[in-house]
This record gives structure tokens, sequence and C-alpha cells, in this order.
């Protein structure tokens, strides 16, 4: 947490880092449970799909 809360480039570089990393799961979870739900691959390969990203 000290580094999070510091004011210094690492801290903002961590702040900065640390919401990508929190929201880029969920978009792409999102994304290839759509294409799963338009019939685009089947469930096993959206798996491994995200798995892969």
């Amino acid at each position: 947490m000290q580094v999070i809360t510091s004011p210094t480039d690492g801290g903002l570089l961590a702040r900065r880092l640390l919401i990508a990393a929190l929201k880029v799961p969920l978009i792409t979870g999102w994304l290839i449970l759509q294409g799963q739900k338009a019939g685009k691959y089947k469930y096993e390969f959206a798996i491994s799909l995200f798995g892969v990203a």
C-alpha cells in the first residue's frame, strides 16, 4: 500500500496498472461470453480463449 499511495512516479504507475489489471479481465470475459452467446464458438473454446487471454 505504501507504493500505491505514494506521490511518486512509481505510485502513479502502480495506480494506473491496478485499474487496468481489474478492468481488462472483466471486459475480456464479457466479450468472450458475448461471442459464445452469439454462437461464434463453443463453451470449451471460450474457456481456453479466456485462459490464453
